[in-house]
Order: C-alpha cells, then sequence, then structure tokens
C-alpha cells in the first residue's frame, strides 16, 4: 500500500463514526496483499503506531457497532458477518482468541439474520477447530435461552445445558469459570420462570418492532 492510501485509511480509523469505519475497512479489503497474515504485521506495513491507530481497535469496534446498530438494521448484522468471515479467513496467522471470537461473531450474526442451519454449522466448527475456547461453547448455548429467537419460540434449557457442559468436560478449557457461571444462571431461570413472564412481552414487542423496520 502507498503512504497516501496508510494516511487516508488512519484518518478513517481515527474517526468516531463507523461508517467511516466501513469506509476502512473496505479500504483494507480491497488492497491488503496476501502476504499479511496478522494484524500486528498489517499495522507495521502501514506504520500505524506512529499515527497511534490499531487494525485490531477498529476490527473490533466496527464489529461492536455494527452489532449495536443492527438491533434495528439487519443488514448492518449482514455487514457484521461479512466482516466477521473476511477477519478470520484473511489472518490464519492470527491469535486463537482474535480468530475465535471473529468466528463467533459471524455465526451470532447468522442467527440473528434468522440462518439458523449455517450459524449452527459454523458454531460447531468453531469448537472443532478451537475445543478448549469457551466462548465458543457460551456463545453457541446462550442462543437457546437468550436469544430472540428463543423468546419466540420456546428456550431450550436443555440444549444450551448439554453445550455449556460438553465445554466443562474439556479438562483444558479456558475461562472455564464464566461457563460455570452460565450454567448457573441457567438452573436459576429455570427455577424462576416468572422472572423470564416478566421480561418476555417486551422482548416480543421489540422482535415485531424489527421485523417492522426490515
Amino acid at each position: 500500500m502507498d503512504t497516501t492510501l496508510a494516511t487516508q485509511l488512519c484518518s478513517l480509523m481515527l474517526s468516531d463514526d463507523y461508517e467511516d469505519w466501513l469506509e476502512a475497512w473496505e479500504l483494507l479489503r480491497d488492497n491488503m496483499p496476501d502476504s499479511i497474515t496478522t494484524f500486528d504485521a498489517l499495522d507495521e506495513m502501514l506504520a500505524l503506531e506512529a499515527e497511534e491507530c490499531s487494525v485490531n481497535d477498529m476490527l473490533y469496534e466496527l464489529d461492536e457497532e455494527l452489532s449495536n446498530i443492527g438491533l434495528d438494521d439487519l443488514s448492518l448484522i449482514a455487514k457484521r458477518a461479512e466482516l466477521a468471515r473476511w477477519v478470520y479467513t484473511h489472518f490464519p496467522e492470527e491469535t486463537e482468541l482474535n480468530l475465535g471470537n471473529f468466528r463467533g461473531h459471524e455465526a451470532e450474526a447468522l442467527w440473528e439474520l434468522g440462518q439458523r442451519d449455517q450459524a449452527e454449522m459454523l458454531y460447531q466448527e468453531l469448537i472443532e477447530v478451537f475445543p478448549s475456547f469457551a466462548w465458543g461453547y457460551i456463545w453457541w448455548g446462550d442462543q437457546y435461552w437468550m436469544s430472540d429467537w428463543s423468546y419466540e419460540y420456546a428456550p431450550d434449557y436443555d440444549r444450551a445445558e448439554s453445550l455449556y457442559r460438553r465445554a466443562l468436560a474439556n479438562p483444558d478449557l479456558d475461562n472455564r469459570v464464566y461457563v460455570q457461571e452460565r450454567l448457573d444462571d441457567l438452573d436459576d431461570e429455570k427455577e424462576h420462570p416468572e422472572r423470564r413472564e416478566k421480561i418476555k412481552q417486551t422482548r416480543l414487542n421489540y422482535i415485531q418492532r424489527r421485523k417492522n423496520l426490515g
């Protein structure tokens, strides 16, 4: 990449507007050489440290913003899925944490878009590739009792519990405490169904409003 493009990228990355971050990502997507396989390598090639901006930070901030704004705009959730897949397929030597996170982001986005079968396949792939990555199991299990889908249809506590326990059965699991916390929260909700009923109509109203906006 030439210095003019690098300067343009950093200006966009330092913006507070997610649309500028989207433009920066599109520039990266269209111009990044195949030889770049990590965030740090891209930072180094662009000399971004001198400009106090970071590919890692921008990608995570963009993902979060697409997720939040996408609550009312499913096209941004679709863009989130596209971004996530690009990240984990174009930075194959990134850390397990980063690759696991973005694989999970894609699966979560596709679930929100109603592409459940595809999302299930991606979650399965995630825990096969990174069997010790606790959040892969957590995010997958969460879909069955914490997602909009679970309110629109019905929670599947058994399926969620089986995924959390599958994680805990792995002696090499990282962040084990978070899986146990999820399991404890699930048990608590099962014991107090009135708490779910209290917020169910609010969630259903939100789901309908989102469909109307779509």
